[in-house]
């Protein structure tokens, strides 16, 4: 078995970006500041939530990004 069978195998999934500017409150600002905290903007992500809708919908694998080319990252 191939290190990639479980990706096919899988059928479908589904990717999706966590940025800063995506969340109520964490855009950049006029100053070029975020208006609430990064930490702020991830604890408002409902993981149950979401871990709930794609269970829901069938998908075999979430590939969820973290940056894109900004600042902020989670590591």
């Amino acid at each position: 078995m191939k290190k990639t069978d479980w990706f096919k195998e899988r059928k479908w999934g589904i990717f999706n970006h966590y940025l800063a500017s995506s969340v109520r409150g964490c855009g950049v600002g006029s100053k070029g500041e975020a208006e609430v905290s990064w930490e702020e903007c991830v604890e408002q992500f409902d993981v149950p939530a979401y871990a709930k809708r794609v269970h829901e919908l069938g998908a075999g694998y979430v590939i969820f990004t973290l940056s894109q080319g900004l600042r902020y990252l989670c590591a």
